[in-house]
């Protein structure tokens, strides 16, 4: 979400210097300053959305705040303004109409890809008095389709059987709780088997997922220091919601959990 908001308020502010140098330094009309302004914001916007896709409504977020920032220099000037003609008359109303448009599509646009992006926290208090938080960030993906693979789920069913009749339990901590963006955050886990015994000599791995940004998902290998313990540092690069899935192998016999496993970072 910051690196929308940054792309964003950048391009709102060099469409707005553009146009000012084109209109004050070249000498070019309001309009002739504004049009071209837009078109530049176009030119560097669109090479730099294929090779940093992020989805149709960021970049719509992005089209049309340059825009509308060159169109409301158009629109309102200090010598003339735009929005009357040569005899003080209010013009037309369309090009107001244009500008409101381009206006509700911003904030509309913006609400959307922030709830995307952060979904919309709620905190309750269950009826053992807990405190609990419910996100609504959901990126459509479905990760295990059964329906469509019966044989698939047929496999994955038998594997949770035996891994409820196995009974190993699988606990995380961070050293540093919760975890803090940019910086080597130790996490561990705590392998045991369904009598607490610890496990070690085992192989932990997590996949960790930023939905939002598949380019930050990765695979981390975790070191076991004995007494069913294992670590590995772990570095985020964005605030908010990270998810993982954990996956432990000795030998043929596995545990893994794709649930809602969460973590949040400040």
């Amino acid at each position: 979400m910051h690196d929308v908001l940054t792309i964003t308020v950048g391009g709102v502010v060099g469409v707005l210097i553009v146009t000012l140098l084109l209109h004050h330094l070249f000498r070019f009309t309001r309009l002739q300053a504004s049009v071209i302004s837009g078109l530049m914001s176009i030119a560097v916007l669109v090479p730099y959305l294929i090779l940093n896709w992020t989805g149709g409504d960021v970049a719509a977020l992005y089209f049309s705040c340059n825009i509308l920032t060159s169109y409301a220099y158009y629109l309102v000037g200090q010598k003339r303004n735009a929005l009357k003609d040569k005899d003080g008359k209010r013009t037309h109303w369309v090009p107001i109409a244009i500008f409101g448009f381009f206006l509700v599509l911003v904030i509309v646009d913006g609400a959307f890809v922030f709830m995307a992006e952060a979904g919309l926290r709620v905190e309750y208090y269950d009826k053992n008095g807990s405190l609990k938080t419910v996100n609504t960030r959901f990126p459509g993906e479905v990760p295990n389709a059964y329906q469509k693979q019966e044989a698939y789920f047929n496999e994955h069913k038998a594997n949770m059987r035996a891994q409820a009749e196995r009974g190993w339990k699988v606990r995380y901590q961070f050293e540093t709780n919760p975890p803090k963006i940019s910086e080597d955050n130790v996490m561990s886990f705590l392998v045991v088997d369904k009598y607490g015994a610890p496990i070690d000599g085992a192989d932990v791995v997590v996949k960790l997922k930023r939905l939002a940004e598949q380019e930050l998902n990765r695979t981390i290998l975790f070191k076991g220091i004995g007494d069913g313990i294992y670590e590995a540092p772990v570095n985020f690069e964005r605030l908010g919601r990270w998810d993982f899935e954990i996956h432990v192998t000795r030998g043929d016999d596995t545990y893994q959990d794709v649930n809602d496993n969460v973590i949040e970072v400040i």
